[in-house]
């Protein structure tokens, strides 16, 4: 796996923003990685799953966290925050760049979460507590089968 330090590095080689002669400082590593956790939070609240190692705290990172995210899609995911990072620190981006963001972006959706539809018929928490007192509806008990035990529920001795 991947380190997020690791991430943002490549990011920052994408961009032209460092190069072997021109190696990045701590706070532009900083700068970066925070960049990072924002963007790959705001796919997650796109419902876009990656599954990526959130930060406890999101403005002082663990840059040697593992991200968590499968090998897969590590260039996409560069790709994709390259152009959040050079806004994060204040540095122009080529429109090939940001063409490039968008691609994987657009490569990135297709792992959204699908939504699964409710039932009218199963429980639904406390605001569906209508014709029961068991706190469901009617149909949703109608096919339960019950079970009749006799000698006043005295099952005697049972072994598992």
């Amino acid at each position: 796996m991947i380190t997020k330090l690791e991430l943002a590095n490549e990011a920052l080689e994408l961009a032209g923003l460092v190069a072997a002669s021109n190696p990045a400082t701590p706070e532009m590593q900083n700068k970066a990685v925070k960049a990072l956790e924002r963007s790959v939070l705001s796919l997650a609240r796109d419902g876009v799953y990656i599954g990526y190692n959130k930060s406890v705290d999101i403005f002082s990172p663990d840059y040697n966290q593992d991200s968590g995210i499968s090998d897969v899609l590590v260039d996409d995911i560069i790709k994709y925050i390259a152009v959040d990072i050079c806004e994060a620190l204040a540095a122009p981006f080529t429109a090939e760049l940001k063409q490039m963001s968008h691609k994987a972006r657009q490569n990135l959706l297709p792992l959204t979460m699908p939504s699964i539809p409710q039932r009218q018929n199963m429980p639904a928490g406390a605001g569906n507590r209508r014709g029961s007192s068991y706190g469901y509806r009617d149909e949703y008990l109608s096919t339960q089968e019950h079970i009749t035990v006799p000698d006043n529920g005295n099952l005697g001795d049972l072994t598992l």
